[in-house]
């Protein structure tokens, strides 16, 4: 469902996820957005310069102009991480 552009909430999901990037990066930054959200990104993030676009689900990459520092948020990285932090609590729910 992530993957599909008409998505119920996509929009705000993604203007949440500039907003955290905001806070992320000091300096000139660029995103690069995946290909199903570039035009989206193009109207929500006006303070960033838009790059090349990555593979994914969703959101984007931020990276710092001269490439030393990166954040992916991309909903695929998003939802791994997701995983990762919940997957004891699952196998507890689970398994006991």
């Amino acid at each position: 469902m992530l993957g599909n552009a008409s998505l119920a909430g996509r929009a705000s999901l993604l203007k949440s996820l500039v907003k955290k990037a905001g806070n992320l990066g000091d300096g000139k930054m660029v995103l690069r957005p995946t290909s199903i959200d570039r035009a989206a990104l193009e109207d929500t993030a006006k303070g960033y310069s838009i790059g090349d676009e990555v593979d994914g689900l969703g959101g984007f990459v931020l990276e710092a102009e001269d490439g030393t520092l990166s954040f992916d948020l991309r909903f695929d990285t998003l939802l791994d991480n997701a995983w990762i932090e919940q997957r004891a609590a699952v196998n507890q729910a689970l398994f006991g």
